[in-house]
């Protein structure tokens, strides 16, 4: 299980490394950027749709509770 701190750890890798964050309903949400995701204390925002000029779509919001799982991007591709 993780908490917020274990997730902000993840977003300050230095270099950054991109993220897949596995939900325990199946899906998956990826993080390309650290500054695009917003770390509460129970939950995660990330933002989906992203153009190529940084602009989302939308913007969904995960229950730190629910991840399952998150690996590096380059791996789960």
């Amino acid at each position: 299980m993780f908490n917020a701190e274990e997730i902000r750890k993840l977003l300050t890798q230095t270099p950054f490394q991109p993220l897949r964050f596995h939900m325990s309903d199946g899906t998956h949400h990826d993080v390309l950027h650290p500054e695009m995701v917003i770390v509460t204390r129970n939950f995660i925002e990330v933002p989906s749709g992203v153009n190529e000029k940084g602009v989302a779509d939308s913007i969904t919001r995960l229950a730190i509770i629910r991840i399952g799982k998150v690996e590096d991007l380059k791996q789960a591709a």
